[in-house]
């Protein structure tokens, strides 16, 4: 009985801890998608951040362009007639 459970007892030990260096492994890899995650994100977010402002670059053109029109009329229409 004396042999059998120390067989248990090491074979239990030898058990837990691969079972510890399993979870150690996952905790590292775990570790690594979640910087991968925020690498992603923050990827995301320049590509974002760099798209709207070019969209409102585009936007402001699109309105100097017109309004730069309209005061090229108005002061040829505000001249007085000679």
């Amino acid at each position: 009985v004396l042999k059998w459970l120390e067989e248990f007892t090491e074979s239990l030990k030898r058990r837990t801890d691969n079972l510890t260096e399993d979870v150690h492994k996952l905790l590292e890899q775990t570790g690594d998608v979640e910087q991968d995650f925020y690498n992603t994100f923050n990827s995301f977010r320049a590509l974002s951040n760099t798209q709207y402002i070019e969209n409102r670059v585009y936007e402001d053109d699109e309105m100097s362009a017109p309004n730069s029109d309209f005061s090229a009329r108005f002061s040829e229409a505000s001249l007085p007639a000679q």
